[in-house]
């Protein structure tokens, strides 16, 4: 299998907001046009993307935007579950344990981490907040 650019990887990324964005919007099937419009770059490229990964969508038809959107979803990894521990619970690490677009995309953060003595072993979610320290045998038991 050919080695596949970092700069690919980040225009799928791209294309599966932007798929994502269409089907919100009611949108079924897209071209490739579209989809180059869409994202700023030209409907060639987003062809040669794809086709590191297979034949989609029918010439002339264009793609169907969910099947498109589930397979770049299993493309990047997106269907697979992310067990996930999570380091640092300030402002930041809150927004993010709430954020339920980690949800969505199979991140599912599964413990706590903090070096703040005043957080360590409250109860989040059915998380407790484990030092840092214990990263290691927590990330062990968890998996």
């Amino acid at each position: 299998m050919k080695k596949i650019s970092d700069s690919t990887i980040r225009r799928l990324s791209k294309y599966y907001r932007t798929l994502s964005s269409q089907i919100e919007k009611g949108v079924s099937t897209i071209s490739s046009n579209e989809i180059a419009q869409l994202n700023s770059i030209t409907s060639a490229q987003v062809r040669k993307d794809l086709s590191f990964f297979g034949t989609f969508g029918k010439r002339g038809l264009g793609y169907n935007t969910e099947q498109l959107k589930d397979q770049i979803a299993n493309i990047l990894g997106l269907k697979k579950e992310w067990r996930v521990g999570l380091v640092g619970f300030g402002n930041i690490g809150r927004a993010l344990l709430r954020y339920d677009e980690f949800k969505k995309q199979g991140f599912n953060i599964k413990a706590i981490f903090d070096n703040d003595p005043t957080k360590l072993g409250q109860q989040i979610d059915n998380l407790k907040i484990d030092k840092i320290e214990d990263a290691c045998n927590v990330v062990a038991k968890e998996k």
